[in-house]
């Protein structure tokens, strides 16, 4: 199973996923790419596995909106892959 690097990737991102703890959609700012590169955000089990990755082009985007539906209530993290670097927050689903 896919595992979130310990360790790495753990500087804060300019905002926190939102809103936290959510129901259906989680928001995830990110730091768009000048030169108009990928932004990945991908959930995570709390055992490490990967749930769903979501990935966005295009140079000015901020936001990618996660679907966290049929994610059953708990905890989990969202690991994000953006301009400025990999960040992984956790979040809870109601």
């Amino acid at each position: 199973p896919a595992t979130v690097p310990a360790g790495s990737g753990t500087t804060a991102p300019s905002s926190e996923p939102y809103p936290n703890p959510t129901g259906s959609v989680l928001n995830v700012p990110v730091v768009p790419h000048k030169d108009g590169g990928s932004i990945k955000a991908s959930i995570y089990s709390t055992d490490g596995r990967l749930l769903r990755t979501s990935t966005l082009s295009g140079a000015g985007a901020t936001l990618i909106k996660l679907s966290t539906e049929d994610l059953v209530p708990g905890h989990y993290m969202v690991q994000i892959e953006d301009a400025s670097g990999r960040h992984t927050k956790p979040f809870t689903k109601l």
